[in-house]
């Protein structure tokens, strides 16, 4: 009809209705299957369809309602997974993981109750976990006498843990063999010129000698030498099985 009278405003109305009605209905059709599809419980097809929905009418409250529902969706969907990789992680004692996971959860969602619960048990656990591998892997802190006792502390704290998995049981062992260690005497060969006089901090002065041994518990030390006329020594050691011989001995003249 336009063709034949270009001026006939009744077809061009015409035209635009049938436009209109078409658009209305690509809208709803696209608007229906995102619906469905997020029942389906495929956000990704519901994302596409709805994609095409907001394209045609950003504003219509269905496209924002059904938005809402995706992203509800995605939410509830990533809360699943971190329940399953904190629950994972748990079994295997991985209990930093599992403290990451269910804070991430609870940064999704403050209310859910599983992180809540989680984080009641994961959060101690992995605190020990820490201190054991921390003190497991610096033994050397363990000769001191403050240090030693606060391990034995925590070894009880650990033994009273349940479950008792075998990376926990194993940083028990590790660690008291570690205890036993640093509590066993090493044989200390010292040695010297008989005319330094020697003085080891922590037990006092030695006397002059040419050689002395001593039984000495793991740790570090730090022998002074003195000698009239000479320039004064001093020897920082570290007691450990297998060392080598200490040599105190004033060379350097005044």
């Amino acid at each position: 009809a336009l063709q034949l009278d270009p001026d006939t405003s009744e077809a061009a109305d015409a035209l635009a209705h049938i436009a209109a009605r078409r658009a209305d209905a690509e809208f709803r059709q696209a608007l229906g299957e995102a619906i469905a599809a997020i029942d389906r419980g495929n956000l990704g097809l519901a994302e596409t369809h709805l994609a095409r929905a907001r394209a045609l009418r950003a504003q219509d409250p269905g496209v924002q309602q059904a938005a809402a529902r995706i992203a509800e969706g995605r939410r509830g969907s990533k809360l699943g997974q971190l329940q399953t990789e904190a629950a994972t992680q748990m079994a295997a004692e991985d209990w930093p993981g599992a403290v990451a996971s269910l804070r991430a959860a609870q940064q999704l969602d403050a209310s859910v109750a599983f992180a809540r619960e989680g984080l009641a048990v994961a959060e101690p656990r992995a605190a020990l976990a820490t201190k054991l591998q921390e003190l497991i892997a610096r033994p050397e802190r363990l000769n001191s006498v403050a240090v030693a006792a606060d391990a034995e502390t925590l070894l009880a704290q650990a033994r009273t843990q349940s479950p008792a998995g075998p990376r926990l049981q194993e940083q028990i062992a590790s660690l008291r063999r570690a205890l036993d260690a640093a509590a066993q005497p090493v044989a200390v060969s010292l040695r010297s010129d008989a005319q330094t006089e020697v003085t080891i901090y922590k037990l006092g002065a030695q006397g002059r000698f040419d050689s002395k041994t001593l039984s000495l518990k793991p740790g570090r030390y730090v022998a002074v030498g003195a000698r009239a006329g000479y320039v004064d020594v001093r020897v920082e050691f570290e007691v450990k099985p297998g060392m080598n011989p200490v040599t105190v001995r004033c060379e350097e003249k005044l």
